[in-house]
Parts: structure tokens; sequence; C-alpha cells
């Protein structure tokens, strides 16, 4: 029975790591010319999703045990120290001649540089971690945690490897940043049982992507 809804619940989780990409679809595709309809539908898509999810999670898990709660300076720190590892980690490899890339990067990338760049931006460094980390932490980790309550590791590890496989699905080395910054999420989730811990720690992350991405390109022109 536990195998059973293990099942179940991965497969839901790949399901709906689909579904969160609804507000992105629709903002990127619909009305090219107009920046205003454009942002207007992406948000509304965005706000029927989220409130979608959680209503879901209020519905299969209504009484969440909140544990102590993370000061910002924690998660922030956690999270700079995860994106340098990240680096030191990619620039090593790359030093051996591995380059760590992803169709899903280098979409993003494309999108970044086109008409929908406002968009994009919004989505990135806001919209699409609060729709992620309900649904991986708050839907899937939570879950993991009830089913296996002695085994929070593993649910840990396996909420992270699912997070990255839905942003590259592929099993690869590609896997590997975006398992680190799920495992980094997963784990201060876990400590507080807070959202707002791992969903804060995302935005930051892709936030300071973004501005090392824009630091590096300056300095290379």
């Amino acid at each position: 029975m536990r195998f059973l809804k293990l099942s179940a619940l991965i497969v839901v989780t790949i399901l709906l790591s689909l579904v969160i990409q609804m507000p992105t679809y629709l903002g990127i595709t619909l009305f090219d010319e107009n920046l205003v309809l454009k942002l207007t539908v992406g948000l509304l898509a965005f706000l029927v999703t989220l409130t979608g999810l959680l209503l879901l999670r209020a519905k299969s898990f209504p009484n969440i045990p909140i544990k102590e709660k993370l000061s910002l300076k924690l998660v922030f720190g956690w999270t700079l120290l995860t994106v340098l590892l990240i680096i030191g980690i990619k620039s090593i490899m790359q030093f051996f001649g591995v380059h760590l890339t992803s169709a899903n990067n280098d979409d993003l990338i494309q999108q970044l540089r086109s008409h929908n760049m406002l968009f994009m931006m919004v989505n990135l460094h806001l919209l699409g971690p609060i729709l992620e980390e309900i649904v991986f932490r708050g839907l899937l980790l939570e879950g993991l945690l009830r089913l296996y309550p002695k085994k929070q590791y593993t649910a840990i590890f396996l909420s992270a490897f699912l997070f990255a496989f839905a942003h590259t699905y592929t099993l690869s080395l590609s896997l590997l940043d975006y398992f680190i910054f799920g495992f980094l999420y997963s784990s201060l989730y876990y400590q507080s049982r807070h959202l707002r811990n791992s969903v804060l720690a995302h935005i930051l992350t892709n936030s300071l992507i973004t501005l090392l991405s824009i630091i590096a390109g300056l300095l290379l022109q």
C-alpha cells in the first residue's frame, strides 16, 4: 500500500510540474504585440494555478506541524554558500572539459533575449519559484515525510532528485546543479515545515544566478 501511495505521489508530482508551466506558456505565446495583455494573462494564469495548488495542499495535508522558525540570515547564508558551491563544481568540471548544459537553460536564455524578457524576468524570479516550491516541497516532500516519517533524508533526497529531473528530463550530469539546489530547498523546508524558507531560497538563488550572469557578461565584453 505504501508503494502504491509513493507511486501515485510521484506521478501526481510529475503531472503538476507540467501544469505549473502553463502560466509561462501562456505568458510567452499570447499577445506578442501587447506587453500589458501578456503580463495580465500570465499573472491571471499564475493566480489560478496558485489557488488550485494551495487548495490541494490544504485538503491533502490539513495539519502540517510547523517546527522551528529559520532566520532570514540563515536562509540567505545557506543559499549563497550553495550558489558558490555550484559555481565551484562547474568551474572544476569545465577545467576538465565537462560542460553542464541543458535544453531548459538554453530555452530560458533565448526567451530572456526576446520580447518576452520582462515577463520571463518576473516569472523566473518570483512566479516560478513559488509554484515549484508548492509542488516539490509543499506537496511532494510533505507527502514523502508522512509516508516515511523515520526516513526524512531519503524523502529529502527523492524530492531533490524529482525536482532536478523535472528541469532536465534526463539522467545525466545536467541534473547535478538542480539536484543540489533542490536538496537545499528541501532541507530548509524540512527544518521548519514552512514554505516561506524554501520559496525565499529559490527566489534568491535565481536572482543571484541572474546577477552573476549579467556581471560575467559585462566583464567578457
